[in-house]
This record gives C-alpha cells, structure tokens and sequence, in this order.
C-alpha cells in the first residue's frame, strides 16, 4: 500500500480531521460562553503547528503511550494541537467574542471537516476497487 502513498494520505486525512473536530470543539466553547464576561476566544494556533512541522522536517512525531500501540498512533488528549487564546476585547464586558466570527469559522470548520470526510471516503472506495480487482 505505501507503494502507491496511501498511508501518508491517509495520515494527512486522519490529521486533518482531528485538527476540524478539536477545532470545532473549541468553537463551540466560544459560542457557549458569549455571555461570559472576560472570556477570551479561543482557535487552533495552526502557524504555530506549522512552524513545528517545518522545525521537524516536515513530520509529525506521534507519541506512543504503549508498546502495544502501532507506529503513527496519536495519543488521544484533550488538545492534540496547540491551542492560542486572543487578548483582545471587543466588547464591553471585556469579552473577545463576535459572534457572527465565530458562527462563520464554525461553518467554514464544518465545511473542511465534510470535505475531509469525503475525500476520506473516496480513497477507502479507490482501494476497496483495486482490492476487489486483484480477486
């Protein structure tokens, strides 16, 4: 299967959705405590991963909290990708929600999530073809 690099797109699918779930996540959270005085927004620092990425080589080291754990495993935490909270207030009450932002992003994060589902879908299908093929 690697010949034909389907576990590196697999990988990069599978991690493109734990970024839009944890992101979702946090999103929501942001709605949620809209009337929260002093709550600060918080997103996915997704620059920050990238500087990471291009520090490492351009690879993610996936901790393995087992030996029984296969290689690639990602160790499920509250936060898999490191998570920025913003400073700023915009509303009186000292809070940094907008709620039309946020109600936008959590569309545009659903939006990439499906369109990652799908596209997951698609390559199981490809490879459920070629295996029934080579029958």
């Amino acid at each position: 299967m690697s010949g034909f690099g389907l576990d590196r797109v697999f990988t990069l699918l599978e991690r493109g959705l734990d970024f839009a779930a944890q992101r979702q996540e946090l999103l929501a959270s942001n709605i949620a405590n809209v009337e929260t005085p002093g709550y600060k927004r918080r997103d996915l620092d997704f620059e920050s991963l990238l500087k990471g990425l291009e520090e490492q080589g351009g690879e993610l080291n996936l901790a393995r909290t087992s030996s029984r754990h296969l290689p690639g495993y990602v160790a499920r935490s509250e936060e898999l990708f490191p998570v920025k909270e913003e400073n700023i207030t915009i509303r009186d009450d000292g809070s940094s929600i907008d709620v039309e932002r946020e109600m936008v992003t959590l569309l545009e994060n659903g939006l990439y999530y499906q369109t990652l589902s799908k596209l997951t879908a698609g390559k199981f299908n490809l490879l459920r073809t070629v295996l029934k093929e080579v029958r």
